[in-house]
């Protein structure tokens, strides 16, 4: 996996993936993590010296994960199923089904919401994952 600069466009990072084709990648609303998975397992870096600091087997069909301003929870994707995680054991805190596949999900920096995009647009929802806009 190959970290660019935004601005600069000069690769900052290289990381080593357990796969050759990473499934999805996001930087932490303060841009102080990066979440990857690959096929094996879900991998946090920390922006400062790419440093790993997690990795775990994936939970199996996440599409995609947003890590919330806490660090302590992530928001994973799953189809239609929008999921709550505690960050270090991947255990479910809550589920919510959606009426859209979910592509993407960030995370407002203030983490009180949480977007997604899916086939059928945006949707905002609170961070207890109730749906703000229907």
């Amino acid at each position: 996996l190959q970290v660019w600069d935004e601005t600069t466009l000069n690769q900052v990072a290289r990381i080593k993936s357990d796969s050759w084709a990473p499934k999805f990648a996001t930087l932490s609303s303060d841009r102080q993590l990066l979440v990857y998975a690959g096929h094996i397992g879900v991998h946090i870096w920390e922006t400062r010296g790419w440093r790993e600091i997690f990795s775990q087997p994936k939970p199996k069909n996440i599409d995609c994960m947003a890590l919330m301003p806490d660090g302590k929870h992530l928001v994973a994707g799953i189809q239609k199923k929008l999921r709550s995680l505690i960050f270090d054991t991947l255990k479910e805190i809550v589920t919510f089904e959606s009426d859209t596949l979910i592509r993407h999900i960030e995370v407002a920096t203030d983490g009180k919401h949480v977007i997604t995009f899916g086939n059928k647009g945006l949707k905002v929802w609170n961070t207890d994952l109730t749906l703000l806009n229907a």
